[in-house]
């Protein structure tokens, strides 16, 4: 049960025309030292470091993001504490209709106002009165194979090693990187979502051969053995999933064979 909560606004991701500053001086005034931070953020995508230095400094065994729905941001950054999210967009703003059935403009109606408290309110409980859930982890084999060592399989390699395995990436080619390495200029990779910015290849390649708990094997002829050592592998091609199974699975599978064993 969570004693001490960092609740966050995150602005971007509100609208409907709803005072947030508002709505987070309730927080304050009614949960006090139940919630010693509370904070209005531009944008919460951005924030990550501030949310960890605020569990660090105040002790936070709890962190209430409110703002869009979970699946939108996710917040997928393994915080050390219980996370809970209020969808104040999807679920309060988008929903809203007046009681005359046309929709908001301008300022929040009371109305509104009130349902965006009560969810609020309703997530701090929630995380006031659950605990965290016990692992339902299996001890086993902690090591991943993932073959194809472009953006994806470098990301891949750097997710699973953040969560404890051991990790083996082949690539079948003498570099990583794959079709990354003839793109200079990418997608936007973060918010606002707005120019086209540096893919920065070097600098992922470089964090993924610098981990320790990656082994890096390129050309083709190196998956033969990573297969026989790997709990369970997973093929990636263009940026997807294509394969996955044990290693004694992929090491017979024809598909696998043709593509990164050599028939």
């Amino acid at each position: 049960m969570a004693s001490k909560i960092g609740v966050y606004f995150d602005v971007q991701n509100i609208g409907g025309g709803l005072d947030v500053e508002a709505l987070a001086e309730q927080v304050r005034s009614k949960w006090s030292d139940l919630t010693p931070v509370v904070k209005v953020l531009p944008m919460l995508s951005v924030a990550e470091d501030e949310v960890r230095a605020d569990i660090e400094a105040n002790d936070l065994d709890g962190v209430l993001f409110c703002g869009a729905s979970p699946r939108d941001e996710a917040t997928p950054w393994q915080l050390p504490v219980q996370v809970e999210h209020v969808n104040l967009r999807e679920q309060c703003v988008l929903a809203y209709k007046n009681p005359d059935g046309s929709a908001v403009s301008g300022a929040a109606p009371a109305l509104l106002t009130q349902m965006a408290t009560d969810y609020v309110n309703m997530g701090v409980v929630k995380l006031q009165k659950s605990n965290m859930p016990e692992s339902a982890a299996i001890e086993g084999i902690k090591r991943i194979l993932v073959i194809g060592g472009g953006w994806t399989g470098l990301t891949a390699a750097q997710e699973a090693a953040k969560t404890g395995y051991e990790v083996i990436l082949v690539e079948k080619a003498d570099k990583l990187g794959g079709a990354v390495n003839n793109m200079p200029m990418g997608s936007p990779l973060q918010a606002p979502w707005e120019d086209r910015q540096p893919t920065n290849l070097a600098d992922k390649i470089a964090a993924v051969t610098g981990n320790s708990s990656i082994t890096v094997l390129l050309n083709e002829q190196n998956a033969n053995m990573a297969l026989k050592v790997a709990a369970r592998g997973y093929v990636l091609e263009t940026g997807k999933i294509v394969k996955t199974g044990t290693g004694a699975e992929l090491l017979v599978d024809d598909d696998v064979r043709k593509a990164y064993l050599g028939g």
